[in-house]
């Protein structure tokens, strides 16, 4: 006998699905004991996408079995405090957040440099060295290629929604709540070093 459980998904998780399936319950037909970490792979929302997932009105442990019936709902991170919270008591800063992204990202790499963000691009990168680049040091993986969301190594990343470079500033910055953090002008756009102040007189003669 078949087995059914019963999907939904939250926010803009819906992103994933197709449009018939989004804001609705979804019945998925199941074999075996799955866990609730590959049910909701398997309709094609990303592991580093989902923070909550509450199994029959519980929350629950992403590698938990389902059964006949079970009711999913999945929630996206939340990054951004809901209620007034002093920056001095979130103890977020800058050096938190630092990004590698994939070979089609190179304009909004430029962006998050000239935001301050330290932000590892290479369009040579191969996607296991991503993988292995944001493990070791602690970096947040952005892509458009939800290939490399499948691999199990990937710890947090994000897919931006948008094509427009200029949109995914936006929905990077409004994703991980980096709008006090930024730091204009503070790499380079092309290196990502750091920027620091020099003696005019030093440089003079290469900028005449």
């Amino acid at each position: 006998m078949d087995k059914y459980i019963y999907i939904r998904l939250f926010a803009d998780l819906n992103f994933f699905v197709p449009e018939k399936l989004k804001h609705k319950n979804i019945r998925l037909t199941v074999f075996g004991k799955p866990s609730v970490k590959d049910v909701i792979e398997s309709i094609g929302v990303p592991h580093n996408e989902f923070e909550l997932v509450t199994l029959n009105g519980e929350p629950t442990e992403f590698n938990r079995n389902v059964n006949q019936n079970d009711q999913l709902v999945v929630y996206p991170h939340f990054y951004q405090l809901s209620v007034e919270v002093p920056m001095d008591s979130q103890k977020r800063d800058i050096s938190q957040f630092k990004f590698v992204l994939d070979v089609h990202l190179g304009k909004l790499a430029a962006m998050l440099r000239l935001l301050g963000f330290d932000t590892v691009y290479n369009n040579k990168l191969q996607d296991h060295q991503i993988i292995e680049l944001a493990n070791s040091e602690g970096r947040i993986i952005l892509s458009r290629d939800l290939g490399i969301f499948k691999n199990s190594r990937v710890k947090k990343g994000y897919f931006p929604r948008s094509q427009d470079p200029k949109i995914q500033i936006k929905e990077i910055v409004d994703r991980y709540g980096l709008n006090q953090l930024v730091k204009p002008f503070s790499r380079c756009i092309k290196c990502n070093g750091k920027l620091e102040p020099i003696d005019k007189d030093l440089i003079k003669r290469k900028i005449q």
